[in-house]
């Protein structure tokens, strides 16, 4: 059944016009947790454990995003974790809210776990990972499953954020109003009605007066 889903999924994936749009529609919406009404995934999305994602209303996945949540069980034993006292679900979901919009190549790695508030935006390029390596303690580089070291981080986004090009996100809660600055890093949290950027991201002002 897996592999007759997986058949169906990579045909699928690249139909294009509303024929594609309904198609996709009509798949993910039984595969997902939840999901809401007016799903739209666009051409080249590519979307990994599906059962641990629960999307709301009016969610646009644009092209060639990719989507990975699920729980994974890391048989290392150099493992940082950042635990997020706003992030109310389990390791490994991604929830995503009503009105949200990915942009062309945004990735998500959820499998620590990733939260998004309503009236999201994610600009094109953008990167939220929840789990990522630590360089400092890989001694021998990412395929050698002896010297590897994983960082977990739970990531939570309020509603209306707006990411803006090629930001990355990796720990720590973006409130709610706020906005990042194009190539930013964000690594730890940010406070409400941020106008923020930087590597690492910082408040630079007020975004709303």
């Amino acid at each position: 059944m897996n592999i007759f889903q997986t058949l169906i999924e990579s045909r699928i994936r690249n139909i294009g016009g509303g024929v594609g749009v309904r198609l996709r529609r009509a798949f993910y919406k039984r595969k997902f947790n939840s999901c809401g009404k007016n799903l739209r995934v666009d051409v080249g999305v590519i979307m990994e454990g599906l059962s641990f994602i629960t999307i709301g209303d009016n969610v646009w996945i644009d092209k060639n995003c990719i989507l990975m949540a699920g729980k994974v069980n890391l048989s290392v034993e150099k493992e940082k974790r950042f635990d997020n006292s706003e992030f109310f679900y389990k390791e490994g979901e991604l929830n995503i809210g009503s009105n949200v919009h990915f942009a062309p190549g945004t990735i998500i790695q959820a499998h620590g776990g990733v939260q998004i508030g309503d009236y999201f935006t994610a600009s094109a390029g953008c990167k939220i990972y929840s789990l990522s390596n630590d360089p400092a303690l890989c001694k021998m580089g990412t395929y050698s499953s002896d010297s590897i070291a994983y960082v977990k981080s739970q990531i939570v986004i309020k509603e209306n954020v707006w990411l803006g090009l090629n930001t990355i996100v990796l720990g720590g809660t973006i409130h709610k109003n706020s906005f990042i600055t194009p190539n930013s890093i964000v690594v730890k949290s940010l406070e409400e009605n941020s106008y923020a950027g930087g590597n690492p991201a910082i408040r630079i002002k007020e975004r709303f007066k």
